[in-house]
């Protein structure tokens, strides 16, 4: 609940050298770079505060790098293709040792310096290495590794991608990082493949990921001897594992040892991958596999023979049409689902989703009707699961937004809740139509919110949406006053989002 709006908004605090100022931005982390130096380019004497460094702090540290412990191997991919079991294995080596998810070529570039990364990789073992699976699908990691290690060698791990997306699909549904089924997900990203590889997008690249060759390819532009790449492939390791790690040592350059790898699974899914979807994705992925084998100069039958995943590490998930029962309490994601009341005088039919299967997806809608709440933030990958159990429900019930703005979100609600009323409040808007009616009122003046709510209101609601100052304060009198209301229905849902302003000195939630 804490870090979630940290990751979605990015919020950067920068202290200036010798003065009080402080710099703020919100926004995607995309744009941290650019907004670093157009904001240096301002201030001559400006100076970014030491935690964020330039480039220069790595050149400065290349000089004494030949005193540094440095990684002899990196693990760089594939994410979800059994990365982690083979950093338990690998240690079990007594001349191996690998730490795991260092991030420091992604992440930490910014932050940390090369001595920090080296203070990570510590051992008194003679092969060192790490592991960060998502190397391999950012490009700009790759000079950044040439400019640290350049003669390193590098493991790559690939599963079947369809098998793989499945699996990055359940991990996130199962952390509460994705809220739209897996169908919706592979169509979102087939939509927008453009924005493989780029950060800030709100977006979980299932489909992309998977595209190994087109990542092996750009990777080899920058370290191009093919001798110091080794592909493993998961589904070898899992049914011959002693060989494929003695492929592994013997490229690694250590002894040859006997002993018994683990399998790192865990848990299994809810339910199998339809196999509608999982021939859907065989067909996106067939041309990209057949530029694999080539390169390996062998087919992989373990692909072209798989059947629908039915497990996955890390514990179970949802299944793909599954509908979603409103949560008891809170999530960690990016909107906060303060709680939803007891009881259930919501009539909600039991075929909900099967029922609103054609209609557009909130993704969908939230993409044509312009809302930030699906371009800018993200959203879409959180509210389904909350929120789309309503969609199916009676004439005669309704749903208020407090912040409506420019009319997108209404406009998307309209459509999202084909049966229902939408009520709005505003500070600069007033209008109605036929199933909506717009308030213009102070978020800030509970007097104002009571008058509508007590006077004005004339359908119960399943869903309140706050979406409007920001200012904690009136966040807080706000839900003290509409939760505990007979406006919110037994079994109605109450959303706060862009919840970055809690963490204001004065008044955070």
């Amino acid at each position: 609940e804490v870090c979630q709006p940290l990751i979605d908004n990015f919020i950067v605090h920068l202290k200036l050298q010798d003065t009080s100022t402080e710099f703020q931005h919100v926004g995607p982390m995309s744009s941290f770079d650019s907004i670093l130096k157009s904001y240096e380019g301002s201030s001559g004497t400006a100076k970014k505060q030491k935690l964020i460094h330039e480039d220069a702090t790595h050149q400065g540290t290349k000089k004494d790098l030949s005193n540094l412990q440095l990684p002899q191997f990196l693990i760089i991919g594939a994410q979800k293709a059994g990365t982690m079991a083979a950093v338990k294995n690998l240690n079990k080596h007594p001349d191996i040792f690998v730490a795991s998810e260092v991030h420091y070529f992604d992440l930490a570039w910014h932050t940390k310096d090369v001595k920090w990364y080296s203070s990570q990789l510590q051992s008194t073992k003679k092969i060192i290495g790490e592991k960060t699976p998502e190397l391999i699908y950012v490009d700009e990691c790759f000079e950044r590794i040439k400019d640290v290690c350049p003669d390193s060698k590098f493991l790559l791990f690939l599963r079947d991608p369809v098998a793989r997306a499945y699996s990055s699909w359940n991990m996130n549904v199962s952390k509460n990082r994705e809220g739209a089924t897996f169908d919706e997900c592979i169509q979102r990203n087939l939509n927008n493949l453009d924005e493989f590889r780029s950060y800030g997008t709100g977006e979980f690249h299932y489909v992309q990921r998977g595209f190994y060759m087109d990542q092996i390819e750009r990777f080899l532009k920058v370290f191009p001897k093919k001798e110091n790449l080794l592909i493993v492939i998961a589904e070898r390791i899992k049914s011959n594992p002693k060989a494929e790690y003695q492929r592994i040592f013997d490229f690694l350059g250590a002894k040859p040892f006997d002993f018994f790898p683990e399998d790192d699974h865990i848990g299994s899914y809810s339910a199998k991958l339809s196999s509608r979807v999982a021939e859907r994705l065989r067909r996106v992925y067939r041309s990209h596999n057949d530029r694999l084998f080539a390169f390996l100069g062998e087919r992989i039958p373990e692909w072209d023979e798989a059947p629908p995943p039915s497990s996955t590490p890390a514990g179970s998930a949802l299944a793909p049409d599954t509908t979603v029962a409103p949560a008891s309490s809170s999530n960690s994601t990016g909107i906060v689902q303060l709680s939803t009341t007891g009881g259930g005088a919501l009539q909600l039919p039991v075929t909900a989703a099967a029922a609103t299967s054609k209609l557009l997806t909130f993704a969908e809608l939230g993409r044509k009707h312009g809302t930030d709440k699906v371009t800018h933030h993200g959203y879409h990958r959180f509210y389904p699961r909350f929120i789309e159990q309503y969609r199916n429900g009676p004439a005669g019930q309704a749903m208020l937004e407090i912040g409506v703005d420019q009319s997108h979100s209404l406009n998307m609600w309209l459509e999202y809740y084909p049966h229902a009323f939408v009520y709005g409040v505003d500070i600069s808007l007033s209008k109605s139509g036929e199933r909506f009616r717009i308030f213009k009122a102070d978020q800030g003046q509970l007097r104002e919110m009571r008058h509508i709510v007590e006077k004005d209101l004339q359908h119960p609601l399943f869903l309140i949406v706050d979406d409007g100052s920001h200012i904690p304060e009136h966040q807080v009198q706000c839900f003290d006053y509409l939760f505990g209301s007979s406006a919110l229905l037994p079994g109605g849902t109450y959303i706060v989002e862009d919840i970055e302003t809690s963490y204001w000195a004065r008044g955070g939630l």
